[in-house]
């Protein structure tokens, strides 16, 4: 009996080898291969994504970097100017309040001011 089916698969191979023709390997054999899986594939929208992943991460990373710099440095330029109007009040304070006191105080408070400039 597993004679029978051993005849039987040797039967079915020596079939398949007749019907089918034996190929010729050649350099453009695999990408023929390759070129005809691609033909039957159709469009999947998986394709599509892989195409524009990179751009619209790309541009994604741009407009984070845009909108950043645009909140950024505006907030920077306004607390460089309510630093130098607190370092001014703070100065005029000083200096009117040494008028009030010893003249060889508000010179050395001049002195501080002058080089802190």
């Amino acid at each position: 009996m597993q004679a029978d089916r051993e005849q039987e698969l040797d039967q079915l191979f020596a079939s398949y080898r007749d019907a089918i023709p034996e190929l010729e390997p050649s350099p453009e054999f695999l990408a023929n291969v390759w070129r005809r899986i691609e033909e039957n594939r159709g469009f999947v929208w998986t394709t599509m994504l892989q195409r524009w992943a990179p751009r619209v991460a790309a541009v994604s990373a741009l407009a984070t970097v845009l909108l950043t710099a645009s909140v950024w440095i505006p907030q920077q330029q306004r607390a460089r100017e309510e630093a130098a109007l607190d370092r001014g009040y703070i100065e005029a304070l000083t200096v009117g309040s040494l008028d009030e006191h010893d003249s060889a105080l508000w010179i050395m408070a001049g002195d501080r001011l002058a080089t802190r400039r």
